[in-house]
């Protein structure tokens, strides 16, 4: 786990550092669910359920053990935050890239407009680089 923890800090946007999931703090949590149902089970593999299984949003609570319930509620609460943060900022970068998207059509439509001229010419690469820089930012939202 630690080779996929580092592989995955060196494929981080320094600049969307705060938007991805915590991975450091969801493992710890994850960790400690785990543990817990190791000691309530007294580390019997045999007895030990999927901890997958064990974690879901029902009030219906199989193992009435108060600590591993908290430390349940603890890992989801922190996994619900996580994935919200994620996805807020997705649908932000999303509404970025759709405001760009439409200037950059605003241009268009004033190119086709244009006369040919000198101007056009500067006009059209600058709008060839926007056209590059929008499909960067797209190409980060996808990587």
């Amino acid at each position: 786990m630690v080779q996929f923890e580092q592989a995955l800090k060196q494929k981080l946007f320094p600049d969307w550092s705060p938007y991805y999931l915590n991975y450091s703090d969801l493992k710890i949590a994850l960790k400690n669910l785990k543990n817990a149902y190791d000691h309530q089970y007294d580390n019997k593999s045999s007895e030990f359920q999927p901890l997958i299984k064990k974690l879901s949003y029902s009030s219906n609570r199989s193992m009435g053990n108060s600590e591993t319930d908290q430390l349940e509620d603890n890992f989801s609460s922190k996994m619900d935050d996580e994935v919200e943060k994620v996805v807020l900022f997705f649908l932000e970068q999303q509404g970025n890239l759709a405001h760009k998207l439409r200037i950059l059509r605003e241009h268009f439509t004033r190119l086709e407009r244009a006369k040919s001229s000198p101007q056009k010419a500067i006009f059209e690469e600058e709008i060839k680089n926007k056209i590059l820089n929008v499909g960067n930012d797209l190409l980060k939202l996808l990587l």
